[in-house]
């Protein structure tokens, strides 16, 4: 499908823009999910009520991701990105001076509506600058600079909460996500035109034709294995610093340093669905991340390390090949469709990132990922029993 706001050279410029972009909308996104224990322990609450900052957060993602998408038909692709990006990098500094707590989730509400515009327009974006085999490459691109924004904020947020405070931490990342936006705004088409209005009929039309079977089975793929990685990253934190491991709370960064091994997952899963299709990789990447979590149910620090990784690593290339096929199934509601992807993504990530800090705080870890395993089992099922998805390219 052409372009709609103007041809964009597809090269290195072009690819640094979607690097960045993933960077920013991640690195924002989940900035406190290094420091939950830290801001657990100065504001008095508890592990899954120190969640509830993230969950805001992707609750606000799902709640704006369609109007957003909407604003975008009317507006232009790239000039609701600027707009999103600069809320959000403002929403974001901002909520570092959240007095209380109940204000913090708040303003991390706020930072998630303001985000709520890039993920899925960001997809849609490539898909109409680039063919269909480089829309694979590209938007592997786009993945592996979310998994390199997603450790950058954590770790970044870490390392100047333990220095300087947690609301050091939260500027820190408002300030790597500002830079990161920048780069995006000089990468992208400059002046995109706006695109036609559409009838209210034509907009139904749309808002129905996101809702076909094969799109649903992708939705699921968006909640389930999302809620099972969140899960894991969100507690990581609260386990490590027990026994029997005992890491000390300002080395648990260290533990999301295992987004750097993850970060070509994404890119090379072009390969893979190359050589085997959608399904396939899909299910090799589910696959994998049941690895991870029987290996993240043992007591030693370093298979706890391996299914770190094998998780990540599975998760991305998951994500990638779902996210992107949601896009190309989407057809001409294409940014539609990528809107309820990232609706269901992030409600995953909200409901199941919560409710599993209540196995957590009961029966406990093992019990935790044996639930959050479950959803990965249930995303297999889908996957394989599920309507076949168009083959890319």
């Amino acid at each position: 499908m052409p372009a709609q706001e103007g041809a964009a050279p597809v090269g290195s410029r072009f690819a640094a823009a979607v690097v960045a972009a993933g960077v920013a909308i991640f690195a924002q996104a989940y900035a406190l999910q290094g420091i939950l224990p830290v801001i657990a322990g100065e504001l008095g609450v508890t592990a899954s009520t120190a969640a509830l900052a993230i969950s805001a957060t992707t609750l606000g993602v799902a709640a704006s991701a369609i109007p957003w998408a909407l604003l975008s038909e009317r507006f232009g692709r790239t000039r609701i990105m600027r707009v999103c990006f600069l809320a959000a990098t403002v929403l974001g500094i901002v909520s570092a001076f959240a007095p209380t707590f109940e204000l913090l989730v708040l303003a991390r509400g706020l930072t998630g509506i303001a985000l709520g515009g890039l993920p899925a327009l960001v997809v849609s974006y490539i898909t109409e600058h680039a063919g269909s085999r480089l829309a694979v490459r590209m938007v592997g691109l786009y993945i592996a600079g979310t998994t390199l924004g997603g450790l950058s904020g954590r770790v970044v947020s870490s390392i100047a909460a333990e220095a300087w405070g947690w609301q050091a931490g939260v500027v820190s990342v408002g300030v790597l996500s500002a830079v990161c936006a920048l780069v995006f705004l000089l990468g992208a088409p400059a002046a995109p035109a706006p695109l036609a209005t559409g009838s209210a009929p034509r907009a139904r039309a749309s808002l129905r034709d996101i809702w076909k079977p094969r799109l649903l089975a992708l939705y699921a793929q968006a909640a389930l294995l999302m809620g099972a990685f969140i899960s894991v990253f969100n507690y990581l934190g609260f386990h490590v610093v027990a026994p029997p491991f005992d890491v000390p709370p300002s080395l648990v960064f260290a533990f999301f340093l295992a987004y750097i091994i993850a970060w070509p997952a994404a890119p090379l899963t072009g390969a893979i669905v190359a050589r085997l299709g959608d399904r396939a990789a899909l299910m090799i990447a589910q696959g994998g991340m049941l690895v991870g979590m029987a290996l993240l149910a043992l007591d030693s620090l370093g298979t706890l390390i391996a299914g770190v990784i094998m998780v990540a690593l599975s998760f991305f290339s998951a994500h990638a090949t779902a996210s992107r096929m949601t896009a190309e199934a989407g057809g001409a509601s294409r940014a539609l469709a990528s809107a309820a992807y990232v609706i269901c993504y992030y409600a995953g990530a909200s409901l199941f990132g919560w409710l599993s800090g209540f196995v957590f705080e009961g029966p406990g870890w093992r019990a935790m990922i044996l639930a959050v395993a479950g959803l990965v089992s249930v995303a297999f099922l889908v996957t394989a029993v599920g309507p076949r998805p168009a083959r890319a390219g």
